[in-house]
């Protein structure tokens, strides 16, 4: 790992990234009249967090500048 990826910038981009997904689960969940309860959120979520992984794998392994647009579309 290199030492941008282990900055805080980027652990805060992680974060973030991370909220979000939890914040558009729960957002779409309520809009859909679905219970906000935990393992709803998690079955709601799961496949956007992996999809979130894989981005992130993919930024990690390719070393694309993790801070750059092009992570970002990746992720994206």
């Amino acid at each position: 790992m290199n030492d941008e990826l282990a900055s805080p910038s980027v652990r805060r981009a992680l974060v973030a990234d991370v909220v979000c997904v939890i914040l558009f689960a729960t957002i779409g969940r309520a809009s859909h009249g679905e219970a906000l309860s935990p393992g709803g959120l998690l079955r709601t979520g799961t496949p956007f967090v992996l999809g979130l992984v894989v981005g992130w794998v993919i930024v990690v392994t390719a070393r694309v500048a993790a801070l750059r647009w092009l992570a970002g579309v990746v992720l994206w």
